[in-house]
């Protein structure tokens, strides 16, 4: 028996297993879209908490105590990665495995979509399954493949064996890791199955996938996407093939070593097979945005991301998508973008994610959450008018010599920023940027009020303790995830100071929160000045607007702008606005789905 090659580094998983897809697993899930289902039951992001998914199962009344299906007509879909870091991976995939039988037979459908955890165990990439799951396949590692592969471990490293290297292979190949790499190949039982699932298909005008939907969705549609993205990888994986094959790279190689290491290798008479794998390597449909592995539609801003979501949302023929992968900070299904984009993956996996199970239950189109364990606690959730009134109303504490806030009130505690009237004799000028910022929709600048503390008048904005500015951002090292096909948080920052003529742009002002490193503003003191002319930082700057701000820029005139600014801004000021807003809409470019400008 042959290992379970892997031809693919992590970034090439998902064009490698678009191939298999394309090339051999047409009859597992040939149906890529369902209508008139009655009733739809969707979870998410499993990665082995298997008595978290038979609680979920039996609660939304897919199973009974004895694990079989009672679901009736219901299409049960899991949007992928049911693998990896759980104790109980095995058991999961054995469950739904015989639940897909099941369902069929009841009239009902169990769909299993690939995520991207799915196509790294496939492909032979581990680096995320955990002992328990290797420990699951102890019993059944093929005779020889061990010693065959500590063999070719010891001769790579051109050193006798000893007991020092067995200590390091065995570490590298715990009990079970053959058994599992055996199973996974794309002959094995879980492989084979695997390798037959779709990576997204759509019931009634709901489409369901693991990670997003990127550009690529827009341009290849349903179909496509699911299947002909394996014309470029056919040449890719037909290559290795022939290079093991020849015997000028090994079964057992990582295959994160290829490209650059293979070009130097590889004889004359290869030359032909060596260069096909190099460019198939290449392609573009081996990067991050793919499907599976896309986190714009669930982290990007919403003024960036609108009409990619909405291009892709219209290629598919539907309302709405519903995505796992990208799990929410607190723990709660969650909708963006006017409900058309559904985050499913709350953290099922307890111990590692600190989440809880969640199910997506549809009936005629209603949505339903459910938590079998109870609904989380989300002390956070108080839209703009609540917090406006908490931050004018709530008992606080104050330092003055950090200027810092705390208000409690009702169990709920909020930290926030006091400049005085006499330190900032300008702080109208924030609250109007705060107030013209909601009306874009553009939620980057905190939420902003007047209030007297410790008997002197000022501004509060609301502020995160753990907030860090750019120039900590830049010494620390902390990257800006680059999740958006369309353009990043700087564009936004750009049209926004371009708007109110922001002149005080400092780093100081550019405020970062949370694990997706999300840009705030601050520092309007300098904005709003009566010329129409754009501040002259921007001379240096790449401009771009997204066409769904281009869209909600048109919607400003000066009732909706008086209407808010009237007692913080002066007639002049708000016409001023909208003067720049003009010169913006006639200049700057826009941003296309790539992020290019057109």
């Amino acid at each position: 028996m042959t290992l379970s090659l892997n031809p693919c580094s992590p970034r090439l998983l998902l064009a490698c297993v678009l191939f298999v897809i394309s090339t051999s697993a047409g009859a597992g899930d040939a149906q890529l879209r369902w209508s008139g289902v009655d009733r739809v039951v969707a979870f998410a992001d499993v990665h082995g908490a298997y008595d978290e998914l038979v609680d979920l199962l039996q609660t939304t009344g897919v199973i009974d105590d004895n694990l079989t299906w009672t679901g009736g007509k219901t299409h049960l879909v899991s949007t992928g990665d049911l693998l990896d870091r759980g104790p109980h991976s095995r058991k999961v995939v054995d469950l739904l495995m015989a639940l897909q039988k099941e369902a069929v037979a009841s009239g009902g459908y169990a769909h299993v979509l690939l995520g991207n955890h799915e196509l790294m165990n496939v492909t032979g990439d581990l680096r995320y399954v955990s002992t328990q799951e290797y420990r699951a396949f102890a019993n059944e590692e093929p005779a020889g493949d061990r010693e065959a592969a500590y063999a070719e471990f010891v001769s790579d490293r051109l050193l006798a064996a000893s007991e020092s290297l067995r200590s390091e292979f065995d570490q590298r190949h715990p009990p079970g890791y053959f058994g599992l790499r055996a199973a996974f190949a794309p002959d094995g039982k879980y492989g084979q199955w695997l390798l037959e699932r779709p990576l997204m298909i759509v019931i009634n005008r709901t489409a369901f996938t693991h990670g997003g939907l990127p550009p690529l969705v827009a341009s290849l549609g349903l179909e496509q996407t699911n299947r002909a993205l394996g014309e470029a990888l056919d040449n890719y994986v037909e290559s290795w093939q022939q290079l093991v094959n020849m015997g000028l790279v090994s079964e057992y190689a990582d295959a994160t070593r290829e490209s650059g290491e293979l070009e130097d290798k590889l004889t004359a008479d290869s030359t032909g097979t060596a260069q096909e794998f190099i460019r198939s390597s290449k392609s573009d449909i081996f990067d991050d945005d793919g499907p599976l592995w896309y986190r714009g539609t669930a982290l990007c801003h919403p003024l960036l991301e609108t009409a990619v979501t909405t291009a892709a949302l219209n290629k598919l023929e539907v309302d709405r998508v519903v995505v796992g992968h990208t799990p929410t900070t607190d723990h709660r299904v969650t909708m963006r973008m006017d409900n058309r984009v559904v985050l499913l993956d709350t953290g099922m996996l307890g111990f590692y994610y600190k989440g809880v199970p969640s199910a997506l239950v549809m009936k005629n189109d209603q949505i339903n959450i459910v938590y079998p364990k109870g609904s989380p606690k989300d002390p956070s959730a108080l839209d703009d008018p609540d917090l406006e009134q908490f931050l004018r109303e709530a008992p606080y504490s104050f330092d003055e010599a950090t200027n810092s806030v705390v208000l409690r009130q009702a169990g709920r505690e909020l930290s926030a920023v006091f400049r005085a009237k006499k330190d900032a004799p300008n702080y109208a000028k924030e609250i109007a940027a705060y107030r013209i910022d909601r009306l874009l929709e553009l939620r980057m600048v905190p939420v902003t009020v007047e209030r007297k503390i410790a008997g002197r008048l000022g501004m509060l904005s609301l502020r995160s303790q753990d907030y860090i500015d750019e120039s900590e951002r830049l010494n620390a090292g902390t990257p800006i995830p680059a999740w958006c096909a369309s353009g990043n948080d700087y564009d936004l920052m750009y049209a926004f100071d371009g708007l109110v003529g922001n002149e005080g742009r400092t780093r100081q002002s550019m405020l970062y929160f949370g694990p997706d490193v999300s840009l705030h503003l601050t520092g309007f003191g300098r904005a709003f000045g009566t010329r129409p002319d754009l501040p002259a930082y921007l001379d240096n700057a790449e401009l771009s607007l997204a066409p769904e701000l281009v869209r909600r820029l048109e919607m400003l005139n000066e009732d909706s702008l008086g209407g808010e600014l009237t007692s913080l801004l002066s007639k002049r000021q708000i016409r001023a606005v909208l003067k720049r807003r003009d010169v913006m809409l006639k200049s700057w470019p826009r941003t296309g789905l790539h992020g290019q400008n057109r």
